[in-house]
């Protein structure tokens, strides 16, 4: 009739301990994220990746480019309350700006951007690395995000799923 008693060990198995959100494809508001924070943080997850652009929208205010935004987003104010609230609760963030494949939202305003095929059309969905101007315009993206995101130590940059293999 007594409690059994002796030693727990509880760490976890793995250093990171991460959710992936794809908030380009589906926005997710500013309380959704810091709610998820105090979740992963009692659960002794550390890590939650935040995909801001994918092909299906872009999620965080673009000074650079406001055109490219959707218009459900988050502010850059937004976004370091999150930054914030997970310093606080000792989860990274670690943001995500897919390139050169998943940029079909952002082609749909800069088709020209679009990687060429050998009759001069353009794709849809992946971005031209051999346009300078494609290059330039992707970077000026990194340097305002990389600025808003400048306390994470790591920023993602996808490259994954590139090229139309089907095109010449």
């Amino acid at each position: 009739n007594g409690l059994v008693y002796g030693t727990i060990v509880d760490y976890p198995a793995v250093a990171e301990r991460r959710l992936h959100v794809d908030c380009g494809r589906k926005y997710f508001s500013k309380d959704w994220f810091i709610r998820q924070i105090r979740e992963l943080s009692y659960l002794k997850m550390n890590a939650i990746q935040m995909q801001f652009a994918e092909n299906l929208g872009f999620r965080i205010q673009c000074d650079t480019d406001p055109q490219i935004v959707s218009e459900e987003h988050l502010t850059k104010d937004d976004v370091r309350e999150i930054l914030a609230e997970a310093k606080k609760y000792g989860v990274k963030v670690i943001p995500v700006l897919n390139t050169p494949g998943h940029v079909e939202h952002i082609l749909k305003f800069h088709p020209e951007y679009g990687q060429a095929d050998t009759s001069g059309g353009h794709s849809t969905t992946a971005l031209d690395v051999t346009n300078p101007e494609a290059v330039a315009y992707i970077y000026s993206l990194f340097d305002e995000y990389m600025e808003l995101f400048k306390g994470c130590e790591d920023f993602h940059i996808g490259a994954d799923e590139y090229m139309e293999y089907d095109r010449y």
